[in-house]
């Protein structure tokens, strides 16, 4: 192997292009019956638990199944919150050390 080529199983390990073609943004359905936010990705889910407090979404946790740790399923299941919860004209204010370390590292302050 030359040193300009990607091991295979690197290429796999830190990023699965099959795992982003599985689901999107558009995907992320509001299950408002659970109050959670779901993403499916190949029969699991990943959600965000939430509730409704005046014009803000308080995410409270968000949980991806273990198979799924890592594919940057969660990613996109956040990607997508913000998506609806910004159409809604709503902010996030985010209780979830997850959700709250996502939002930060895009730049985006809790509470918008």
């Amino acid at each position: 192997m030359d040193r300009g080529t990607t091991p295979r199983f690197f290429e796999f390990w830190f990023f699965d292009p099959e795992s982003r073609r599985r689901s999107t943004v558009q995907d992320v359905r509001d299950n408002a019956e659970k109050s959670r936010f779901e993403l499916a990705v190949d029969g699991d889910i990943v959600f965000a638990n939430y509730r409704r407090s005046g014009s803000s979404v308080v995410i409270t946790h968000v949980e991806a199944p273990p198979k799924l740790r890592g594919t940057g399923a969660a990613d996109r299941l956040m990607r997508g919150i913000v998506k609806e919860v910004d159409a809604q004209g709503l902010e996030i204010v985010p209780l979830c050390g997850y959700a709250a370390a996502w939002l930060r590292r895009r730049g985006r302050p809790s509470g918008r």
